[in-house]
């Protein structure tokens, strides 16, 4: 019935479908029927609809039926459900800009929307709208996801960067008050510190309080954004001096944690991989080295592919014999605990081998 609705002349029966739709799919046991994403054509027609209202609940289904499955964020992307979104940023109407942060903060996770809305040219029209966003909690959060989700792609990172990304990043990070913002906010700024270019980016970093945010996420209560917030400050090091506050920071932060399982169900969601933790032990910063040595000792290897750790080595070796030799008992437990799980894995990976 709902599904008919869709089709009915009445724009009062087509508003109250829509919003029934949105509703029923934001739920996890109604998970998105074929019928449902049989509609999705007329969905995405309606993010273009003179009527408010309509092209907001359109996208606020949009963003539900986009949780679900990453095949439905391609499906609307191919649709071309970005262009009427982008369109939404750049209305007066505050909740078009809302719903079409909702919407967008779930289709841009998927790599190909990433260059889709970056050929948009509709990157510059979201930040400037990010820079006027409300003191609104979840607005907040949809706004430091969708710097995370752009950031994320080599191309629309720069562009985020030149547009005042990092400003932006900075505001929430200094104002944050929720683990989720916090989090989000320091996957963003870490995206960004991975850039290759780091030239490229060290002004906007130096001149909108990218080291400023980091400072403040180190201090924040989630410790998946502590840990994010310290892997960038590692990578900015390598074209930046970090200063002796931020050095205690790092030091502070691989001495206070110690609990292992708490440490160790964190990293597992943030998956650090072998390359992230090989540039941080590359790098000539003691200090840095020591947070690359906690990385090895806490990351879980579950998730890991065992056969990739297997080229640090000789970086490994010469550092845990360094640090093992430390006056600071701490840091020297850190090169033992790194020392025990880098014997697992050659253990593990011979054994692999062998067979």
């Amino acid at each position: 019935i709902l599904m008919s609705m869709l089709d009915y002349r009445s724009l009062e029966l087509k508003i109250k479908a829509v919003g029934t739709l949105a509703n029923l799919s934001c739920v996890s046991k109604n998970e998105p029927t074929s019928a449902t994403i049989a509609a999705a054509p007329t969905f995405v027609k309606f993010l273009s609809a003179p009527v408010p209202y309509l092209r907001q609940e359109s996208a606020r289904a949009l963003q539900n039926l986009c949780c679900f499955n990453d095949s439905h964020k391609v499906l609307f992307g191919a649709l071309g459900a970005l262009k009427p979104l982008s369109d939404m940023l750049q209305s007066d109407i505050p909740r078009d800009t809302i719903a079409a942060f909702g919407a967008l903060k779930n289709l841009l996770t998927e790599a190909e929307n990433k260059k889709i809305f970056g050929d948009l040219n509709a990157i510059p029209h979201l930040i400037s709208k990010l820079g006027t966003i409300t003191t609104d909690p979840q607005t907040k959060r949809d706004a430091a996801a969708l710097l995370s989700n752009l950031s994320c792609y080599e191309e629309n990172r720069y562009i985020v960067i030149r547009e005042g990304g990092i400003k932006i990043l900075a505001e929430l990070s200094r104002t944050a008050d929720d683990s989720d913002l916090q989090w989000e906010c320091a996957c963003a700024l870490c995206n960004i510190a991975c850039s290759p270019d780091k030239e490229k980016i060290k002004e906007s970093i130096e001149r909108d309080g990218g080291i400023e945010a980091l400072m403040n996420l180190i201090d924040s209560k989630s410790l998946k954004a502590q840990l994010l917030a310290i892997e960038a400050l590692c990578h900015f090091s390598v074209f930046m001096k970090i200063t002796d506050a931020e050095r205690k920071a790092i030091i502070d932060f691989c001495e206070i944690n110690k609990d292992e399982k708490r440490v160790t169900e964190e990293l597992e969601l943030l998956y650090f991989m072998p390359d992230d933790v090989n540039f941080i032990l590359q790098t000539k910063d003691k200090v840095v080295q020591l947070f690359g040595l906690w990385l090895i000792a806490y990351t879980p290897l579950k998730y890991q592919p065992i056969e990739s750790w297997f080229p640090l080595t000789d970086i490994v070796i010469e550092l845990i014999h360094e640090f093992k030799c430390a006056k600071n008992q701490r840091h020297s437990e850190i090169a033992r605990l790194a020392e025990q799980k880098y014997m697992v894995v050659a253990v593990i990976y011979r054994n692999k081998v062998k067979r």
